[in-house]
């Protein structure tokens, strides 16, 4: 149901509610002590890469650490990139464009 969530996301261009980030995160122990099932969690994931938003909806799973939870191979990019959570517009827009191209 969660991930379903970040693809309906990626998918409209929503941006999560304060109460519904809370409560993702008040989860968040219960997740890592029962992952989801990774042939769904893979089929889903990939249907929300290819969605128009995505670069969106992976933030808000990066930013909720949802994301190295659901992927743990991307801990150790997440421990080199220092956790920064300010990246100038341009760069944004650049990621957003290059997602686009690698999805099509």
């Amino acid at each position: 149901m969660l991930l379903r969530l970040f693809h309906f996301m990626a998918h409209h261009g929503l941006k999560l509610s304060a109460t519904t980030e809370h409560r993702i995160e008040q989860a968040l122990p219960s997740l890592a002590v029962t992952p989801l099932e990774a042939p769904n969690c893979g089929f889903t994931c990939r249907k929300t890469l290819v969605q128009p938003h995505a670069g969106e909806a992976l933030r808000a799973m990066h930013s909720l650490r949802l994301l190295t939870l659901l992927l743990p191979e991307l801990k150790p990019i997440d421990r080199w990139w220092g956790g920064i959570s300010t990246i100038d517009s341009r760069s944004t827009s650049t990621r957003s464009s290059r997602l686009k191209v690698c999805t099509a």
